[in-house]
């Protein structure tokens, strides 16, 4: 049970940070056309082709069970490419809460803005966590 809290908690704390992404070139745009369009916090974004690239360090992760002595500090190395002004790619390496390496990828899907940030969702999935699926993919 204890392993699960771990991962769900580990997954949650990754779609946060990643679902939040500020993207300063397409805040700009938004701007000019915010002033064209009803002021309103929360809006849709249009799909657009882009063609960026953006390099992900890690994240941070907190446990409900501090005395199990899991890792929190994730780094690793990551890259995203962003195809479109909503969706974007993902894969990279860190180092996880059981301090083994591990493997991810996934899509993102953000389109929503509020403010300058985008909300959305993420798919994708993990290995190296030998405890869970023998290490494999989940």
């Amino acid at each position: 049970m204890r392993i699960m809290q771990s991962i769900a908690l580990r997954v949650l704390l990754l779609m946060l940070c990643m679902l939040g992404s500020i993207d300063a070139q397409a805040q700009g745009q938004d701007k000019a056309q915010a002033q064209d369009q009803n002021q309103s916090l929360f809006q849709w974004i249009k799909p657009e082709a882009k063609n960026e690239w953006w390099i992900n360090p890690g994240f941070i992760s907190s446990h409900f069970d501090r005395s199990a002595g899991y890792n929190n500090a994730n780094w690793g190395g990551g890259v995203e490419y962003r195809f479109s002004t909503t969706s974007s790619l993902t894969a990279g390496r860190f180092y996880n809460s059981d301090r083994e390496y591990s493997n991810y990828a996934g899509v993102y899907w953000q389109p929503i803005a509020i403010g300058p940030i985008q909300v959305g969702a993420v798919a994708g999935g993990f290995n190296g966590y030998s405890k869970t699926n023998n290490g494999g993919w989940f």
